[in-house]
């Protein structure tokens, strides 16, 4: 199980050794940094999937936004598609797919990063360079405007 959410997920007693669990703290938020948390998350459902016993759930509260762009960054990664193709592959099959605007950016910012936001050196690639920076400067404002 991939929990993408922002607490833990409740399991039932006992269950605990019928589950792998993968957490990835993530607000349903447009401010919030999706990028750095998908190539564990797609490197996780690779290698759940590959050992066949059972398949692999990607969960968030509603199933609308945080597992969704998980999921959509998997099939981008998967199948080389960009990010409205893959939406519209992944809302074939769960229609209330809706990934929020800065998820949505991020996704399209997936796709041209070639799934993987580091350079072979470990660098950030300069479009994920970018988008740290320009989050940088958002926060930056919001603060001064708190003042």
């Amino acid at each position: 199980m991939l929990n993408a959410d922002h607490q833990q997920p409740k399991i039932s007693p006992g269950k605990e050794s019928d589950f792998v669990l993968k957490l990835i703290l993530l607000r349903d938020s447009s401010s919030e940094n999706l990028l750095q948390f998908l190539g564990e998350a797609c490197e996780f459902i690779k290698s759940s999937l590959a050992k066949k016993d059972g398949g692999v759930l990607i969960h968030c509260h509603q199933g609308v936004s945080r597992s969704a762009s998980v999921v959509i960054a998997f099939v981008m990664e998967e199948m080389d598609l960009e990010f409205d193709t893959a939406l519209r592959y992944v809302r074939e099959r769960r229609p209330k797919v809706n990934p929020n605007e800065g998820f949505v950016t991020q996704l399209d910012i997936w796709h041209r990063v070639q799934y993987n936001i580091r350079e072979d050196n470990g660098d950030f690639k300069k479009e994920y360079a970018d988008f740290l920076a320009a989050k940088e400067i958002e926060n930056a404002k919001m603060k001064a405007t708190k003042w």
